[in-house]
């Protein structure tokens, strides 16, 4: 029976159904999963793959970079006329390129796709035409023809524009694109298309032929670019006199850039660094932080570009701040190593004799004090000198002001060797005879100090000169222990005088610095320069004083002569000078003592005073006399009269008699020279005299001259003897013979002792001069004024500059004395009746003194109100300051030659000359003295030495320095310029974090990296031109944008040129030590900044060496001459050539890469001094 339809049979049959959808849901999940996971798997694989081709190119990237490098290194090898290789005992090697007969070898040689653009700083492309660099020997091109810009995956020209590294409106084209480098399994780099390069394999082994990828790279040489994250500062901060010192980079003018308007820089400035105008010492500490660190770390709360892209971004996002056109004279990536590359020239001239003829005590030692300090150190195993000396650590050095010394004397010890003894410093790296370690010999348990540094790099054959006075003779004048060798000769001493004056240039008070210096007989004492009154000159005046009634005067038949005997006094009168320009702020001593003491050099007492004859056939000259008995002088006889038992009266100081000079912080006083008057004469005032050497009363009677007082009626100075004279007749008794006067033998040299009194009471020594005199009589015709009636004249003796006693003080060579007059008196002056001058070291040496000539007039510097007579003016000592190579010759030259035989100019200035006469004076005088004895004001200072009183804004600004040597500060002008190196071995600030090292941890670390340089060999005008903008000649007088874009054009064109003296730098010193070229009307060579300071358009610019000098202020700092600093654009692909392809163009990219790779490699070692990688986002 067939059962009917009901629910329960329907119900029943639904699950079959369901079954069904089930099973085909499972099915298609099933699939589904399957499909996911062979999706997945796919994924995985292909995501593998691109990781493995992303590695291949990161490989072929870093592969590429070695390339590069190991090709510049080749070239810094091949264009090196030397290498030296130092084997370490690491196992390392340490190298040194020698490029001293190759500076070419300094410069990047470009190596570029014909047609490439040109004129920026593109350097190099992978290109297969021409080899990496023109030096013999250079590697074969690595590079294909395929150029970048075809094949199947061409590049777009454009994307070799991103760096914006070109110069603006230039871009690349196809045609100037570079072209592919191939890499082959085995490392080779395929040129040309061959069969073996696509299989993969070969009978089931890997094809070392086999193509696996390719690079190609635009080389930029960033060297001279501006870093943004250093360079530049707001228009109107920190001000303009604060710009003008330079520095830095920060005080480049980023306005001198093309297409920044005035004003444009502020914005990318003041992103990277807030500046404020509340507090000048901020910057000052800014700039010390940030200098000091190499600019690799970050101030507070400043920001920097970390990249090339991210500097690019400021300047899309704010073209009204920094405008495209600005963009390939900036980079954000610079690297220098703080290091000196100084090496004095092979072919300098040498110490030509010792001291004892006129040289100096390192005779023969010229490259053992002189090394090259880029050398290696065995002993040490680095480089001879491994990091710049920070001018920073001189705060260690300040003068103590108080009892408690100095406020870190270990660090005084560490960096400079000197210990406080309370009222001077003494240094003690020394040996016990006190003489300095070269850089070889310095202990190994230290590093090298202060003052072995100076030695080590001025040259020593400008140091220390011999005063060599062969001939002299003994009994007339006895010489003094400069004269000697005693002292002169001392290399080292010179050394310290210079380093004291650095010192006092960079402290902020007046109280000068004295080094005591150990030395084989007695110490040396060395002493820095303030503006305080040095001794410049003595003169003995012999006075008539009280009246001698009991002794006769007789004529020689034996008749009482009708006259009355006096006694004459010989007094020692100081003469003070302040031969700087006035200080801002005077921060320094106001008293000042000045003591004499005799020099026992066994030869009796100081003056031995006469009065004799002058026979005609025998002249003046006494009878030699017996040292040993003072009764045993004798006079030639004559008609005259004579005066019965002459007495001798020889004075011995002690050196305990003193003046005490109060002198005002306004006073303008001795200003110009002075001698020191006493209290009763009004005529000069602004200073007080006192102390216990009592002024001598020469008159009675007052003898005024228009109303003003006489100098001679109370005389202030030191008492040295006495003897008998008589008053002057109108006329002689008979005409066979003509009175002399007052005369003197010689005794030994005088020591002068200046002293000031320190802001702790105590009274410490600035200055120790010796004087000598040669045996002399008075004129006979100056014995003829009835009105006068007593012997008015006097002998001098003068330091020929008042800031050294080198060479000792010097006797003139009269035949008489100068005659006593008010102009004399207020103007003391030396008359040369034979017409000789200073100046040693000539060629002609058989003169009046050995080593001196005759220069048959003044120049330029005699009085015209006695021109006639050929009156000299006190600064006339300063005419071996003379710089103008057109007035030297053999009969009108002031000036001396070192102990290498070379004359040096002096500080005066590069006068303009004609008819025998300087147009100026090239000292420049504030105050003159009028007719009527008063002080006025008269001319401005500007060619006097200054004293900056303050830290180094430069490291040029040691040129303010005093170098010890008469009338010569350091050089950083003049080709000849021994001071050159110090621009390379100095730098402004200290590393923070060397600065907390321990002298065994910081000989342990090498030396530091630097940021924010620019590379002088490779920068352009542009970049030159904005590092000189704002720079000051003086505050006030700055170098305007559009003289500086001159200057700059000079100084490019003479790096770039091609010629014998034109070329790269070699060192930082070069700007001054190599000839430039451009040679003076004379044949007479300029160096680089001379040549650039010619440009200047004023007269006074022109001639005045501070100023001219200003060029090297400007350049010294933040600039580097010895790092090649590059931005490698570099695209790799890896990928392979496939099975039917024909040629290298086919090339299938499997991945891309586009990397700014940024290095920097040093010059000197070739040692990698920084790599940044940056991948391109395109």
């Amino acid at each position: 029976m067939i059962c009917p339809p009901c629910y329960c049979c329907k119900h029943r049959r639904q699950p079959l159904g369901m079954s069904l959808v089930v099973v085909v849901s499972l099915i298609s999940l099933l699939t589904v999963l399957a499909v996911s996971l062979l999706t997945l798997v796919t994924l995985s694989r292909q995501t593998r793959h691109l990781e493995s081709e992303s590695r291949k190119t990161e490989l072929l990237a870093q592969a590429a970079l070695h390339g590069v490098m190991a090709d510049l290194r080749d070239e810094m090898e091949k264009g090196s006329s030397d290498t030296l290789v130092n084997k370490l005992t690491d196992g390392t090697v340490s190298r040194q390129y020698d490029m001293t007969k190759n500076r070419s070898g300094m410069r990047v040689t470009a190596a570029l796709v014909d047609g490439a653009p040109e004129g920026g700083v593109l350097i190099k492309q992978s290109q297969p035409d021409k080899p990496f660099h023109t030096w013999k020997g250079a590697p074969k091109a690595r590079a294909s023809a395929v150029s970048t810009a075809s094949g199947n995956e061409p590049l777009p020209a454009e994307l070799w524009n991103l760096p914006r590294l070109l110069e603006p409106g230039a871009s690349f084209s196809a045609a100037s694109a570079p072209t592919w480098i191939y890499v082959s399994r085995d490392g080779h780099n395929p040129q040309a298309y061959t069969a073996e390069l696509r299989p993969k394999e070969k009978s089931g082994v890997a094809n070392p032929q086999y193509v696996i990828g390719r690079y190609a790279y635009n080389l930029y040489n960033v060297s001279g670019l501006l870093d943004i994250n250093a360079a530049g500062h707001p228009a109107d901060l920190p001000g303009a006199q604060r710009v003008g010192h330079k520095g830095s980079q920060v005080m480049a003018d980023l306005a001198c850039l093309p297409g920044m308007p005035a004003g444009a820089a502020a914005g990318p400035i003041t992103w990277r660094h807030a500046w404020t105008a509340a507090d000048a010492a901020l910057t000052e500490d800014y700039l010390r932080l940030s200098e000091g660190g190499g600019w690799r770390r970050l101030a507070a709360n400043d920001n920097v570009f970390l990249s090339r892209q991210d500097l690019l971004d400021f300047a899309k996002k704010q073209p009204g701040s920094l405008p495209q056109e600005a963009l390939p004279f900036l980079t954000h990536f610079s690297r220098d190593l703080n290091a000196p590359s100084y090496r004095p020239d092979p072919a300098r001239p040498r110490i030509a004799r010792n001291a004892a003829s006129g040289g100096n005590d390192a005779y023969g030692a010229d490259a053992r004090v002189n090394p090259d300090l880029s050398a290696f150190d065995p002993k040490r195993q680095r480089q001879l000198l491994p990091r710049r000396f920070p001018l920073e650590r001189l705060k260690w050095v300040v003068t103590p002001t108080t009892a408690k010394g100095p406020d870190d004397p270990d660090k005084a010890l560490r960096y400079f060797g000197l210990s406080w003894q309370g009222t001077y410093w003494k240094y003690v790296h020394c040996r016990s005879n006190g003489d300095l370690y070269t850089l070889q010999e310095v202990p190994t348990d230290r590093e090298a100090d202060f003052f072995e540094i100076l030695r080590a790099t001025v040259l020593a054959g400008s140091l220390g000169r011999q005063f060599a006075a062969k001939g002299w003779d003994a009994i007339d004048q006895q010489l003094s222990m400069h004269q000697l060798g005693g002292v002169d000769a001392s290399v080292n001493l010179n050394i310290m005088e210079l380093g004291a004056s650095i010192i006092d240039q960079y402290d902020s008070d007046s109280n000068p610095t004295c080094i005591m210096l150990p030395g084989s007989s007695r110490p040396y004492y060395a002493f820095g320069k303030e503006d305080v009154p040095y001794l410049c000159r003595t003169s003995a005046i012999p006075f008539r004083g009280k009246p001698l009634p009991a002794v006769n005067v007789y004529y020689d038949d034996g008749k009482l002569a009708p006259t009355q005997a006096f006694e004459a006094s010989m007094v020692l009168q100081p003469m003070l000078w302040r031969p700087h320009q006035t200080v801002k702020n005077y921060n320094g001593p106001t008293r000042f003592r000045i003591y004499p003491q005799h020099v026992d050099l066994g030869g009796g007492s100081v003056f031995y005073m006469v009065s004799g004859w002058n026979v005609p056939g025998k002249g003046g000259q006494p009878g030699q006399p017996n040292r040993g008995n003072a009764g045993d002088y004798t006079y030639w006889g004559g008609p005259n009269y004579r005066i019965t038992n002459p007495e001798l009266f020889p004075k011995t100081l002690r050196g305990d008699e003193y003046i005490e000079i109060g002198l005002p912080k306004d006073s303008t006083a001795f200003r110009e020279p002075q001698s020191v008057h006493s209290a009763a004469h009004g005529a000069i005032a602004g200073y007080t005299i006192s102390g216990n050497a009592k002024p001598i009363d020469v008159r009675p009677a007052d003898l005024r001259w228009g109303g003003l007082p006489t100098s001679f009626s109370q005389v202030s100075g030191f008492l040295v003897g006495h003897a008998v004279t008589a008053e002057i007749e109108s006329s002689p008794a008979a005409s066979s013979g003509n009175r002399l006067g007052i005369g003197y033998f010689r005794g030994d040299p005088i020591e002068m002792l200046l002293q000031y009194q320190g802001p702790d009471g105590t009274w410490r020594p600035y200055q120790r001069a010796e004087f000598t005199y040669k045996s002399n009589w008075g004129d006979h015709y100056l014995c003829k004024d009835p009105d006068w009636k007593t012997e008015c004249f006097c002998w001098s003796s003068y330091l020929i500059d008042p800031r050294t006693d080198r060479f000792g003080g010097l006797a003139t060579v009269l035949a008489s004395g100068v005659k006593i007059t008010q102009w004399t008196s207020l103007h003391p002056q030396m008359y040369w009746p034979e017409g000789v001058s200073l100046a040693f070291g000539k060629l002609r040496t058989d003169g009046v003194r050995p080593g001196w000539t005759g220069p048959a007039f003044n120049i330029g510097w005699n009085d015209a109100a006695h021109s006639a007579y050929n009156w000299y003016d006190p600064l006339n000592p300063g005419a071996v300051a003379e710089n103008n190579a057109l007035a030297w010759g053999q009969n009108s030259t002031f000036a001396y030659k070192d102990p290498d035989n070379v004359m040096r100019p002096g500080m005066g200035a590069l006068n303009e000359y004609n008819n025998r006469m300087f147009l100026g004076n090239p000292m420049s005088k504030r105050h003159a003295i009028s007719d009527t004895g008063k002080l006025t004001q008269n001319e401005s200072e500007a060619g006097r030495p200054l004293i900056l009183n303050r830290p180094f804004r430069s490291v040029a600004e040691l040129a303010y320095a005093f170098r010890g040597t008469p009338w010569r500060d350091i050089d950083f002008l003049n080709p000849g310029s021994p001071d050159a190196g110090l621009l390379d071995v100095f730098c402004l600030y200290e590393d923070p974090d060397e600065a907390k090292l321990t002298a065994e941890e910081l000989r342990q670390r090498p030396a530091p990296v630097d940021a924010g340089r620019v590379n002088l060999n490779a920068a352009g005008p542009e970049v030159i031109a904005a590092l000189l903008s704002g720079t000051a000649r003086e505050d006030g007088n700055y170098i305007s944008a559009t003289e500086a874009a001159s200057l700059a054009k000079i100084l490019v064109n003479s790096i770039r040129s091609t010629s014998a003296t034109g070329g790269p730098l070699l060192s930082k010193a070069e700007l001054v030590s190599r000839p430039s070229g451009n040679a003076a009307a004379g044949g007479t060579a300029s160096s680089l900044i001379t040549t650039l300071s010619n440009g200047f358009k004023q007269a006074e610019d022109r001639s005045i060496n501070d100023r001219r000098q200003a060029l090297a202020r400007a350049l010294s700092d933040g600039t580097t001459v010895r790092s090649w600093t590059f931005t490698l654009d570099l695209v790799v692909q890896s990928g392979q050539l496939p099975p039917a392809a024909s040629s290298l163009d086919a090339f299938n990219a499997a991945a891309e890469r586009h990397f700014w790779i940024h290095f920097a490699i040093d010059r000197i070692t070739g040692r990698l001094l920084d790599v940044q990688w940056e991948t391109v986002k395109q």
